[in-house]
C-alpha cells in the first residue's frame, strides 16, 4: 500500500509540474514562443483580449475584440508552410497561375517581432474597407503596428482564428461598422426629395447611388477621419509625405446642421478632381463653410465612416455643378463616335462623364500614377516607378496635348494585366510618354476621376497590343438595333430575374451592369439564375444577333462555357423558366473567367426558327458549393435585318 501510495504522489507531482508550466497552452499544435505574456482583457471594444486571450478562449465561436501586432500572413494553403513574416509579403498564386492582389488574412501576435506560428491568432480579413486597408500584400509597412479587430473565435487555417470579422481600430481610423447619425431618417435618394444624413447613413453604405442634402460643415485635411477633421477656418490642404501641401481640398463633412461638429453626425463627401472640387473644396473656398449642398454620389464608406463617393453632379447656391445623372449626352457635343475610323478624344471622355460606353479613344500618353492618390502619385517624366506590389506599370494618363502635366486635363486608363499592359507601360517602356495612343475600353470613373477602364487593345506607332475587338468577337453585326439595354442606369430595366436555386438573385451595379454570384461573406453558394428580357418583335427579319460585354471572375474554369449561358425562347410568358421551351445561344466569345476585364460577346446569332414576334432572351447563371463566380453583363444590343 505504500509503495502504491508513492506512486500515486509520484504522479500527481508530474501532473502538477506539467499543468504550472512556465510555457502557454498552444491551440495551434506545435512549438511555443519565448517571453509568454500572460491572458488579459474581457474581450470587449473598452478592454479587448490580447492574443494571448484569444487562444485560451479559442474556438468558442464568441464574437469579440483582439488587440496584437500585426506580424505577417499566410500567403497559401499551409499555416506553417505558407506564413510569411515580412519584410515581402505575395498575394496567393491559384490553380491556375494567376496571383492574388491582396492578402485576405493576418498573423497577430502579442509581440510585434513574434516570429512564431504557435503564438498568433490568424485573422480572416473580410472584403472591403477592413481588407484593402490592413492586408499587407497591398501594405506592407502595416508590418509590426497594432491594431484591435472584432470577429469571431473559430478555427482559421487548422488553428487559433478570427473569423467574419466586421471592425477594426487602426492607426486612428475606424474600419468596417460605422456609428449611425442622430436624427431621422428622411427622404428618397431622388433629386426632388434627397436624404438627408440620417437617411444616407441608413442605406448602411449600399453602394446605390442617391442624391443627399447637408450642410457643408468641415473637411478631413489627413488620413484619419477623428484626428484630422477640421471644422472650422482656417482649412488646410493635406500634407503629402515629401512635405508638400495640397493646393485644394478633395473632401467635405456634411451634416444635417451647420453647426455640426461631430464626426459621427457627418457623411464624408470626396470631391473628385474637376468642376466639383474647384467650386466646394473648402482650401479655396472656405466661405462655403456652413451652406447648404445637394450631392449626387454612391453610398459607400469613406475615411471609414459613412460616405459618399463617385460624386458627378451638385446643386449648390443655386447653380448645377457637373451633369445631371441621366442627362443623356447630346451628339453634336461629341467630336467622336468612339469607332474605329472615329475615336472618342478626352474630352468626349469627359462629356460622357464615365457612363459605362465602350469604345475607342484616341489621345496622347503623358504619364502615370505610381500609387493611390492621382494627386501625390502622378508622374509625368521619366523614370517612371513600379507601384508597389506589382512587377510592372498598371495605368497611364493620357491627355489632348502631347506636353500636358495638369492631372484636371488627363484622363486615368486603366492596365490590365494583358498584352495592353505588357507592351506600354510606362516603367518598362518610356519612349511611350508623348506618343499618340488609341485605346478600346469602358468609359468609367478611375482614381476618382474620368478614366477608361477594361483596355483590352491598344494601338502606337501602327502596332497593335491586345486584341482588337473586330477580331475573334466579330465586326459590328449588320442591321438595325432592334432592342437595347446597358444594364448601367441603376436597374434591371424590362428584364426579369427568377432564381430556380439559392438565395441570391441578380443585381444591378451602375457601373458594371447586370450582376450575379453565388458568393457570399465566405461561402458558395448553389445557384440556378436566370435574367429574362421582356419580347422583342423579330418578325419579319432574315438574321439577328446578340452582341454585349462581360465580365467574368473567380469561375469553374473546367465549367466556364455550363455555367454562364444564354438562351431564346417563344413561348415564355412569365415565373418559373422551366414552363417554356428554351434553346440555348453559342456565346461566340467568353470572358476570361479570372478577372474584372471586360471582352466582347462577339456575334451571338440567333437561330432562324426564333424570326418571330414575342421572342425572349435570356441568360442562365450557375454555381455549386465549390465555386460560384461574378458575372458581370453590360452594354446590350439586338441586331437584326
Amino acid at each position: 500500500m505504500k509503495k502504491l501510495s508513492f506512486i500515486g504522489l509520484a504522479a500527481m507531482t508530474i501532473l502538477f509540474g506539467a499543468c504550472t508550466n512556465s510555457e502557454p497552452f498552444d491551440p495551434n499544435g506545435g512549438g511555443s514562443s519565448t517571453d509568454y505574456t500572460q491572458p488579459a482583457g474581457q474581450g470587449t471594444e473598452s478592454d479587448p483580449y490580447n492574443v494571448s486571450a484569444a487562444l485560451v478562449h479559442n474556438m468558442d465561436s464568441s464574437e469579440v475584440w483582439v488587440k496584437g501586432y500585426i506580424v505577417g500572413q499566410v500567403a497559401g494553403a499551409d499555416l506553417r508552410a505558407d506564413a510569411q513574416f515580412g519584410p515581402e509579403f505575395t498575394g496567393a498564386v491559384y490553380d491556375d497561375g494567376g496571383v492574388a492582389k491582396q492578402g485576405t488574412n493576418l498573423l497577430i501576435a502579442a509581440k510585434a517581432d513574434e516570429t512564431s506560428t504557435s503564438a498568433c491568432l490568424v485573422v480572416q480579413l473580410s472584403t472591403g474597407q477592413i481588407r484593402d486597408v490592413l492586408n499587407l500584400v497591398e501594405n506592407p509597412t502595416n508590418d509590426g503596428k497594432e491594431v484591435m479587430i472584432k470577429g469571431q473565435l473559430i478555427k482559421y487555417f487548422g488553428a487559433a482564428g478570427l473569423k467574419n470579422t466586421t471592425a477594426a481600430k487602426f492607426e486612428g481610423q475606424d474600419l468596417g461598422e460605422t456609428s449611425q447619425p442622430s436624427g431621422t431618417p428622411q427622404g428618397d435618394g431622388t433629386q426632388n426629395n434627397p436624404y438627408n444624413i440620417a437617411g444616407a447613413a441608413a442605406q448602411n453604405n449600399s453602394g446605390a447611388f442617391a442624391w443627399v442634402k447637408g450642410y457643408i460643415v468641415g473637411q478631413v485635411a489627413g488620413s484619419s477621419l477623428n484626428e484630422d477633421a477640421e471644422f472650422e477656418a482656417p482649412f488646410n490642404g493635406q500634407t503629402y509625405d515629401d512635405g508638400t501641401v495640397a493646393e485644394q481640398g478633395t473632401n467635405l463633412l456634411i451634416a444635417d446642421s451647420p453647426s455640426e461638429t461631430n464626426t459621427s453626425n457627418c457623411i464624408v463627401v470626396q470631391l473628385p478632381s474637376g468642376d466639383l472640387r474647384t467650386a466646394l473644396n473648402l482650401v479655396n473656398n472656405p466661405s462655403n463653410d456652413g451652406m447648404e449642398v445637394t450631392i449626387y454620389g454612391s453610398l459607400v464608406k469613406y475615411f471609414g465612416a459613412n460616405g459618399l463617393k463617385e460624386c458627378s453632379c451638385a446643386i449648390f447656391n443655386g447653380q448645377t455643378i457637373g451633369t445631371l445623372p441621366g442627362e443623356p449626352v447630346n451628339p453634336g457635343n461629341l467630336e467622336g463616335d468612339g469607332s474605329k475610323t472615329n475615336p472618342y478624344t478626352a474630352a468626349d471622355v469627359v462629356t460622357l462623364n464615365s457612363n459605362g460606353a465602350s469604345g475607342w479613344v484616341k489621345a496622347f500618353i503623358v504619364g502615370q500614377i505610381a500609387g493611390k492618390s492621382i494627386s501625390e502619385n502622378a508622374e509625368f517624366d521619366a523614370p517612371f516607378t513600379i507601384p508597389d506590389g506589382s512587377q510592372r506599370g498598371t495605368n497611364l494618363l493620357i491627355a489632348a496635348d502631347a506636353n500636358e502635366t495638369n492631372t484636371d486635363n488627363c484622363i486615368a486608363v486603366q492596365l490590365p494585366g494583358n498584352a495592353v499592359r505588357d507592351g506600354i507601360n510606362l516603367p518598362e517602356h518610356p519612349e511611350m510618354d508623348g506618343k499618340e495612343v488609341m485605346l478600346y475600353g469602358s468609359i468609367e470613373k478611375y482614381f476618382g476621376t474620368h478614366g477608361v477602364k477594361n483596355v483590352t487593345c491598344a494601338i502606337v506607332d501602327g502596332v497593335t497590343y491586345g486584341t482588337d475587338p473586330g477580331e475573334g468577337g466579330g465586326d459590328t453585326p449588320t442591321g438595325n438595333v432592334v432592342f437595347s439595354e446597358t444594364f448601367l442606369n441603376g436597374s434591371l430595366g424590362d428584364f426579369t430575374a427568377y432564381s430556380v436555386v439559392g438565395e441570391q438573385v441578380w443585381g444591378i451595379d451602375t457601373r458594371y451592369g447586370a450582376k450575379m454570384s453565388g458568393y457570399v461573406e465566405g461561402t458558395n453558394y448553389p445557384n440556378e439564375d436566370w435574367l429574362i428580357s421582356p419580347a422583342i418583335d423579330l418578325s419579319g427579319k432574315a438574321s439577328a444577333t446578340i452582341v454585349f460585354e462581360h465580365a467574368i471572375n473567380y469561375a469553374d474554369m473546367a465549367n466556364l462555357t455550363n455555367n454562364h449561358t444564354l438562351w431564346v425562347s417563344d413561348n415564355y410568358n412569365s415565373g418559373d423558366p422551366s414552363t417554356a421551351t428554351w434553346t440555348q445561344v453559342t456565346i461566340a466569345s467568353y470572358a476570361s473567367g479570372n478577372s474584372w476585364t471586360f471582352s466582347p460577346s462577339g456575334d451571338c446569332v440567333v437561330p432562324s426558327q426564333y424570326l418571330k414576334a414575342g421572342v425572349r432572351l435570356a441568360f442562365k447563371y450557375m454555381c455549386d458549393d465549390t465555386a460560384s463566380s461574378t458575372w458581370e453583363i453590360k452594354n446590350l444590343n439586338v441586331y437584326a435585318e
